[in-house]
């Protein structure tokens, strides 16, 4: 019984390890996500923003040329 309680405590240590691993790799996963949607996003909707802007007076400048 003795040597079983030691595997059984050396199997829930590995599980631990395993169990802290998925939390690590859902933490950092979240951690992307979030940048991607507060700081990224935000960046390339700016950027599309100022090029519409630029499409629309290169288009204004194009008509009074004609």
């Amino acid at each position: 019984m003795v040597k079983f309680d030691k595997e059984w405590g050396n199997y829930l240590k590995e599980f631990d390890k395993f169990d802290k691993a998925i939390g690590d790799l859902r933490d950092t996963y979240n951690k992307l996500v979030t940048t991607r949607k507060d700081k990224l996003d935000s960046i390339l909707s700016e950027i599309e923003s100022k090029k519409a802007l630029m499409d629309k007076a290169d288009n204004g400048k194009e008509e009074n040329i004609i």
